[in-house]
């Protein structure tokens, strides 16, 4: 049966019954790319052992000094039935046997304060509950847990879930309660981030199913999910949404998931042979190459490029590899002005900043 189907007769106005049937809308995800199809950053994160991206709005935070290292796929091991095909994958191949209490790894994503105020946290009144529903495979059964944390409160609540069965699919849904007493920031800062924590020391342990102050991830019960390399960790399908009923998971198309997570991080160029912009030379060492992200981010990005010499500008007089390209101080959430130096170039020249390496990456992250 279909699960937001409510059964003949069941809550559809109908006292004796029938074949009527009531639909239950589908709520927005306030989660992007829960479903884990964007990368752009790649599709394997091999020996991770601090904290970084790698899918899109998904990062791996290590706290304290963990032994654990981690390889981290874009994976197509996913559950099946579920009409999703790719799950977030995270294999240990170094083990953290025993856990420091300043020790923690937890992988987590953060949603726009803006993006939030339909929660109407901070109002006693009126503050919403939030449904959570994700699909986990986990190396161990027993206790798991999910926080989320609150920055504008420095609040967390974290609620406690079973695995049943070690190294299987299973869905889960969980209900945070609203939040009465702070209130998220009608912003672009961060609002609310979800974390599931892999390795929880108990600096990162606290009371279950209560919003208080602190950022913490876990309770006493929480397994160490990596302290054995033989041991992976996967989670696909993640979503947040506003209410005490979890509805289904909405299949995004991938160019509007990918557009919703280019406004926290673009990476440009990622292959040879490709253009960055149009490019001009106003003297003989500088150039300037104008570049509009295809979406407003959230920020001013910060640039980062893999090396200037993968790159080439080619224009009327004057074929050369930039010794640099840095943002001139002109960069906003709408695009960036950016600067070549050159050697030898002809003023008034004017050409294409293009990829001439395999290894090229260009990014702009506006991410928290």
């Amino acid at each position: 049966m279909n699960p937001n189907v409510c059964p003949p007769g069941q809550g559809n106005g109908n006292p004796g019954g029938g074949n009527s049937t009531v639909i239950i809308e589908q709520q927005p995800n306030l989660v992007i790319n829960g479903a884990m199809k964007v990368a752009q950053r790649g599709s394997s994160f091999t020996s991770v052992s601090a904290t970084q991206y790698t899918l899109d709005r998904w990062q791996l935070e290590f706290n304290g000094s963990p032994g654990a290292v981690v390889t981290v796929t874009h994976s197509t091991d996913a559950p099946t039935g579920s009409g999703l095909s790719q799950s977030l994958k995270i294999d240990c191949t170094t083990a953290e046997a025993a856990v420091a209490a300043s020790e923690s790894v937890v992988l987590k994503t953060t949603i726009e304060a803006q993006d939030l105020q339909q929660l109407m946290y901070g109002d006693e009144a009126n503050a919403q509950p939030t449904s959570l529903s994700f699909w986990v495979k986990s190396p161990k059964a027993g206790t798991h847990c999910v926080a989320l944390y609150m920055d504008d409160g420095s609040a967390h609540n974290i609620q406690e879930f079973p695995v049943i069965a070690a190294n299987a699919w299973e869905l889960k849904h969980i209900v945070f309660p609203g939040c009465p007493t702070w209130s998220i920031a009608d912003d672009n800062g961060a609002g609310l981030t979800i974390s599931f924590p892999l390795v929880a020391g108990t600096d990162y342990q606290a009371t279950k199913e209560i919003w208080e102050t602190g950022n913490d991830y876990a309770t006493s019960e929480q397994q160490n999910l990596l302290d054995n390399t033989a041991n992976d960790y996967c989670v696909t399908g993640v979503k947040l949404e506003v209410g005490a009923t979890a509805t289904g998971f909405v299949h995004e198309g991938i160019g509007n998931m990918l557009k919703r997570c280019l406004r926290y991080f673009w990476r440009q160029v990622n292959y040879l042979n490709e253009t960055v912009g149009n490019a001009s030379i106003y003297n003989s060492t500088n150039g300037n190459c104008v570049v509009q992200f295809p979406v407003p981010m959230r920020l001013d990005p910060t640039l980062s490029l893999s090396n200037a010499a993968h790159f080439t500008l080619y224009a009327t007089n004057t074929t050369q590899s930039p010794s640099a390209i840095a943002s001139t101080g002109h960069i906003n959430e709408y695009g960036v002005n950016l600067g070549l130096t050159l050697s030898g170039a002809t003023q008034g020249d004017a050409g294409n900043l293009v990829s001439t390496n395999q290894d090229s990456t260009l990014d702009y992250d506006a991410e928290f």
